[in-house]
């Protein structure tokens, strides 16, 4: 989004916006009949009868006019909200002295903030980007690709950022262009049969093998492994499934000390009884 209105920014669907998280004093927002928690609804391009709050001089829409339909802007869309405060910038103004080395504290101390933010000592209270990405709409927001899914039926899973190791695609693409090296000559025109020959030729247990690769690492994060013993940790993961599936298969064996439960082992030819 951009701070004005129009120009080259993308025409954002309708939000609705929690009561609590605007100010007491708010314009151009309809409240959402029968909504719990209240909330606020609020169109990202303006309409007729909105109050233009960017310009020297507020005044109404009417029907017409040419900023009907064009995006709002950020400026617009807080001031909306309550929310704009005299000095807000796109990014926030740099911070200087003491006040730079309190931010670069804090920052150390908070883990939701993303690496390019950390990098900034700027006073994000008065970024107009950092304040609407902090409402609890905006961080709910689904992408488009992700809302096409979930109409399909599916589920969308993230993975970590820049944890390659996480992601079993990774590992099949590598495998892929592994073989498409052995068979092209290196000219785009092969390079475009090969390449998909190679991925669609790909074996299923083998991609099978990676996603459950891809799993173990997922898992020792989650159990907190480091960079340092990420790998290692993989390996005993490994050799604990390893001896888990022994034990199991042992003790599905007829006779066996806890073995499977008589209702849940499936019976020998010879104990079916002859009608």
């Amino acid at each position: 989004m951009n701070a004005g209105p129009g120009g080259k920014q993308p025409a954002m669907r309708v939000r609705e916006v929690p009561v609590g998280e605007c100010a007491a004093h708010t314009r151009n927002l309809t409240k959402v009949d029968g909504a719990t928690p209240p909330r606020w609804r609020q169109s990202m391009v303006f309409e007729a009868g909105d109050l233009v709050l960017v310009e020297k001089t507020e005044r109404s829409l009417a029907a017409g006019d040419d900023l009907i339909g064009k995006p709002k802007g950020l400026v617009q869309v807080l001031k909306e909200c309550g929310l704009w405060v005299k000095g807000m910038s796109m990014k926030g103004p740099v911070l200087k002295g003491m006040e730079a080395l309190a931010r670069e504290e804090e920052e150390a101390e908070d883990e939701d903030l993303e690496d390019e933010e950390r990098q900034q000592t700027r006073d994000l209270t008065l970024s107009l980007t950092h304040v609407l990405s902090q409402m609890s709409d905006f961080k709910k927001e689904k992408s488009s690709l992700e809302r096409a899914i979930n109409e399909m039926g599916g589920e969308v899973s993230w993975l970590p950022k820049y944890h390659a190791p996480c992601n079993g695609i990774e590992y099949v693409w590598g495998n892929g262009k592994k073989r498409n090296r052995k068979l092209c000559d290196f000219k785009m025109k092969t390079l475009r049969v090969t390449a998909f020959r190679c991925f669609q030729t790909t074996e299923p247990a083998l991609v099978r093998k990676y996603f459950r690769k891809a799993r173990n690492y997922q898992t020792v994060l989650r159990e907190g492994a480091d960079a340092f013993s990420i790998h290692k940790d993989v390996k005993e993961l490994k050799k604990k499934r390893l001896v888990w599936g022994k034990a199991a298969a042992e003790s599905q064996k007829p006779g066996s000390k806890g073995g499977a439960h008589a209702s849940h082992r499936r019976p020998a030819p010879s104990e079916y009884n002859a009608e």
